[in-house]
């Protein structure tokens, strides 16, 4: 990966996910992204790392973001959360007799 790009532990829900691409904040390279501001004109980046993206995905998101001169420092990547993108089974009033 880049440089001036910090892997983190943190896991992102997919209804942040969602928030994040409803509000258009989205790289070119198809990265969603969040955002929170360091200062007046400079914001720290998260990035959300699907499981459909590269290494070259994130590095392009990440040139894309430093370009703009707004990225207050290196820029964090987190994962989607796996639970979130199993699949659930059946329960409630709807399970098969044993």
């Amino acid at each position: 990966m880049a440089r001036g790009v910090i892997p983190s532990s943190l896991m992102i829900s997919l209804d942040r996910l969602a928030k994040c691409r409803a509000g258009g904040r989205v790289t070119k390279a198809g990265v969603a992204f969040d955002y929170s501001w360091a200062t007046q004109d400079t914001a720290s980046f998260l990035l959300i790392r699907e499981p459909h993206h590269s290494d070259e995905d994130i590095d392009r998101a990440v040139a894309e973001i430093v370009a703009t001169g707004e990225s207050a420092g290196p820029v964090r990547v987190a994962r989607l959360d796996a639970a979130a993108l199993r699949p659930r089974e059946a329960a409630g009033f709807f399970d098969s007799p044993g």
